[in-house]
């Protein structure tokens, strides 16, 4: 009986360190290097309620079928860029092909995946959008305040195409 006790305040603890996690939105920006290739329709970063970020992007592929995709995403502090928590480039075509392969990845991109069209195998004949991505306090590991960046670079068809770049801040 104790041990149920212990265990059931272990978990109202941590559910109350869980909910004290605040985030503050600070800035998206999307760029198209070939502007001739894809261009985003809408780019932003919004704030709900109770302060979590909430994404909605639009890219409308103008060159397709897209039969290659490299994703470069970098997080970590938006002041120290030399120190990132992540920094990683994926196939995200042999990804989707064999998700197995990429166990690193996967747990990203399952996260992702509900929000987002990106849902089968390379080539992409059509436009491509993330609606109403939240970053909940689930998906958080335990990380200090401050001010976060996440830069993502895409690489379609073997050539540089597209970035999107976000910053907010957490406050535990």
């Amino acid at each position: 009986m104790l041990d149920r006790i212990v265990n059931y305040l272990i978990i109202v603890c941590l559910f109350q360190q869980l909910q004290a996690v605040k985030f503050w939105t600070r800035s998206a920006r999307c760029d198209t290097q070939d502007p001739e290739a894809a261009r985003f329709d809408l780019c932003q970063l919004t704030p709900d309620s109770v302060h979590v970020p909430r994404l909605f992007v639009t890219i409308r592929l103008l060159k397709v079928p897209v039969t290659s995709i490299k994703m470069g995403i970098m997080i970590g502090f938006a002041s120290i860029q030399s120190m990132p928590l992540i920094d990683n480039t994926w196939d995200l075509c042999a990804y989707l092909a064999e998700p197995k392969r990429f166990k690193s990845f996967g747990r990203l991109f399952e996260y992702l995946a509900p929000f987002s069209n990106i849902n089968h195998t390379c080539p992409y004949n059509h436009d491509i959008y993330v609606t109403n991505f939240t970053i909940t306090r689930r998906a958080i590991m335990p990380l200090p305040n401050g001010r976060y960046a996440i830069n993502t670079t895409y690489v379609l068809n073997k050539k540089s195409q597209i970035s999107a770049n976000f910053t907010f801040d957490l406050e535990n």
